[in-house]
């Protein structure tokens, strides 16, 4: 991801990462839908703590919108 930022980026401004962690993978639970997302969360540094778990209001075509 990093080289196809910058190859866009091309120079023109100036590219500052201020966070970078490997991918997780999340505790899933049987009968209940899941789904492979990528996105922004604080569980990689919570990871510490235990398995992950992440749970939603269902399909994350809802997410981040009016209920």
């Amino acid at each position: 991801m990093k080289a196809i930022l910058e190859a866009a980026v091309d120079g023109r401004a100036e590219v500052q990462y201020l966070s970078e962690h490997d991918p997780v993978h999340l505790l899933t639970v049987d009968d209940l839908e899941h789904c492979v997302v990528r996105l922004l969360r604080d569980i990689p540094y919570l990871s510490h703590w235990g398995m992950p778990l992440l749970l939603g209001p269902g399909s994350i075509l809802n997410a981040h919108t009016d209920p």
